[in-house]
């Protein structure tokens, strides 16, 4: 269901500390703001902001579809306006 770069998972993580295995979590959070965003050479990437299951950290995701598969392109820490927009969104539903 999810597939990426194995090279751009670890330049990922040394960037921002973040694999892509754990990232993919944000997929499984019901309350996460899911944004389609913009064409990059022909391929439509969105972004996904999102809670970890069982943890306090928020992420931010770019990822595009690819047949039948979720493909990470990065991920990180959701930024400060990020985070506000998750938690202001979680208090209204």
């Amino acid at each position: 269901m999810y597939e990426w770069d194995e090279n751009k998972n670890n330049l990922n993580d040394a960037k921002h500390g973040l694999r892509f295995e754990v990232a993919v979590e944000v997929f499984s959070d019901s309350n996460a703001i899911v944004q389609f965003n913009r064409d990059v050479n022909g391929e439509i990437r969105d972004q996904i902001i999102g809670k970890i299951e069982d943890e306090i950290v928020i992420l931010f995701v770019v990822f595009t579809k690819r047949a039948q598969k979720i493909r990470l392109i990065s991920a990180r820490k959701a930024s400060n306006d990020e985070r506000a927009m998750y938690e202001n969104q979680t208090r209204t539903d």
